[in-house]
């Protein structure tokens, strides 16, 4: 099992989800508040602007927490990092990780 896989399976790491459009950002949020994650809020980053954001949006596992990426250079690493996924993706990984998703 390679390490990736090692941390879904534990429950840890940070992905980057990938998702455009108002509805289905708000929608995903909503999956995740609803499965216990909560904003990881500052000074620039809120619900609200995680929902209105056209940058992808990241998931922390280990932390419960969810957010968005703040600028292009951060959207070009998370690219590159090999860990932006899709919401398809995203569902199906965390289903690993808990058999029981509320919807």
């Amino acid at each position: 099992m390679n390490e990736e896989w090692q941390k879904i399976y534990s429950g840890t790491g940070r992905y980057f989800v990938r998702i455009s459009g108002k509805a289905a950002r708000e929608d995903f949020v909503l999956f995740l508040e609803k499965n216990g994650f909560a904003c990881a809020e500052n000074e620039s980053r809120s619900r609200e602007s995680t929902i209105e954001s056209r940058f992808p949006l990241t998931v922390d596992l280990g932390r419960k927490e969810y957010g968005h990426i703040g600028n292009t250079t951060c959207a070009a690493a998370a690219a590159a990092s090999g860990k932006l996924i899709t919401v398809k993706e995203f569902m199906s990984l965390y289903e690993i990780v808990n058999p029981v998703v509320i919807v």
